[in-house]
């Protein structure tokens, strides 16, 4: 938490609200593993008032942090701020539950 901002961890919180927080089967208790937003969303969930905001808290979550991952529809991975712009499909959200190294996350 001392590594992020305040729109960081915003961004982050709703993420996982948004996937785990979710229960998709209540007998099983199957989480989603990623959910799709648009910027006006994430905006209007996080009370985040700057899409430019959301794009670099975004890009350092996913490309410095590597906290989340931006994905398309069918998986391909959106791995910097260049192909989620020209990317014209929906943008999937799920955290990365491991970091580079292999590790957890909870391990960085």
């Amino acid at each position: 938490m001392p590594r992020l901002s305040g729109p960081e961890f915003k961004i982050l919180v709703l993420l996982v609200r948004q996937t785990l927080g979710y229960a998709m089967d209540k007998e099983t208790g199957r989480r989603k593993e990623r959910d799709w937003m648009n910027i006006k969303q994430i905006m209007k969930k996080t009370g985040i008032k700057s899409d430019r905001t959301i794009s670099k808290s975004v890009a350092k979550l996913s490309d410095t942090l590597k906290i989340i991952e931006t994905v398309t529809e069918s998986g391909y991975l959106l791995a910097n701020p260049t192909k989620r712009e020209q990317h014209s499909g929906k943008i999937y959200y799920r955290l990365a539950l491991k970091s580079p190294s292999g590790k957890g996350v909870d391990k960085l």
